[in-house]
């Protein structure tokens, strides 16, 4: 798996947590589980991001794979 892959989990988790605030300034119902539905990709993007840092040998050139 390539770190373009954690970075694209990552931005969708901030994207839908963007949405959940908007819903939460409005008062729309649904911000809570849109909070918590944007929180697990972010989640996971960071696991994999943190897991690709770790095991790459070189990593001043992990981003070029």
């Amino acid at each position: 798996m390539k770190a373009k892959h954690g970075l694209f989990l990552f931005l969708t988790g901030i994207c839908v947590d963007i949405i959940a605030v908007i819903f939460k300034i409005q008062h729309w119902p649904g911000a809570g589980v849109l909070f918590i539905v944007g929180t697990l990709p972010k989640l996971l993007g960071l696991a994999l991001l943190g897991w690709k840092i770790w095991s790459y040998p070189d990593f001043q050139d992990f981003l070029d794979h």
